[in-house]
């Protein structure tokens, strides 16, 4: 799994699309942008189950079809 697999299956203008409605964007710019760390949260429930590889993958690419 790489970033590059986050953004096929949530492109960039959706997750800024959300971020803005969430009223979640950063104020200043920061190291990391808004953008960044939902990727950042993504890749940490996807590997949350500890052996290196998506528990959920499955859920995930199934739902964002």
């Amino acid at each position: 799994m790489s970033i590059g697999a986050l953004t096929k299956m949530f492109p960039p203008e959706l997750v800024d699309q959300v971020v803005d409605t969430t009223g979640t964007r950063e104020v200043r710019r920061r190291l990391l942008p808004a953008r960044l760390v939902v990727y950042f949260v993504l890749a940490l429930w996807l590997f949350r189950g500890g052996r290196g590889q998506p528990s959920d993958l499955r859920v995930v690419s199934i739902d964002a079809r």
